[in-house]
């Protein structure tokens, strides 16, 4: 890709939040998904996390790369994913991923 570009934390604490559809909107604007059938994808295009909810996370370290041949879809997308990161305090509470066994 022609442009790369990190996002780093702003503050120290834990990973609590990530809002996925904001997520996927930022993939769009650095070509990496179509808003429509026609939309070409760029397959250089592309979002490398660092990080998953719960970690650890330190002021400065790198969240996440982002790849594109546009500079505005960088832009666009640094935007998205900044606003869809939430970094708290205290370590978010981990979900169980099976709720209950029926038999």
């Amino acid at each position: 890709s022609k442009f790369r570009e990190v996002i780093k934390a702003n503050s120290a604490g834990h990973l609590s939040e990530v809002n996925t559809y904001e997520i996927g909107m930022a993939a769009i604007d650095l070509g990496a998904g179509r808003k429509t059938k026609d939309d070409k994808i760029d397959p250089k295009a592309g979002i490398i996390f660092n990080c998953k909810i719960g970690d650890t996370i330190n002021k400065g370290v790198v969240l996440a790369e982002l790849f594109s041949d546009s500079k505005s879809g960088i832009d666009n997308a640094k935007k998205r994913i900044t606003n869809a990161i939430k970094i708290s305090k205290s370590k978010p509470q981990k979900l169980k991923l099976v709720k209950t066994i029926i038999y």
